[in-house]
């Protein structure tokens, strides 16, 4: 066997190897990233989101007539002087409450 069918060869399988990964991932990705609006009554917030977040996230509450929802936050460890309370789902409970003001409780 001469080197330049080897390599050839060697070279073809990466290729098919590469092609068949991409395909594959591909094909993952569209199943775990759903990019497609539901019907639902329900929202999962992080609780870490800037203001403008905060602001399109009640704007879309109110919009869609979110009944219940759920916010996400870890424990805030720096600067814990400066927040209200301990974890970021506390602090954005608070601070989408305020925007929400006088549409919900």
């Amino acid at each position: 066997m001469k080197k330049k069918d080897f390599f050839i060869g060697v070279f073809a399988t990466l290729v098919i190897q590469i092609l068949i990964f991409f395909i594959i991932f591909i094909n993952a990705w569209n199943i775990v990233c759903f990019n497609k609006e539901i019907n639902t009554d329900v929202a999962v917030l992080e609780g870490w989101m800037c203001d403008h977040s905060i602001k399109e996230a009640a704007d879309y509450i109110i919009k869609n007539n979110i009944k219940t929802v759920f916010i996400s936050g870890n424990h805030i460890n720096k600067q814990k002087k400066f927040f209200p309370k301990d974890n970021y789902a506390q602090l954005g409970e608070i601070l989408l409450k305020n925007e929400l003001k006088g549409y919900i409780c």
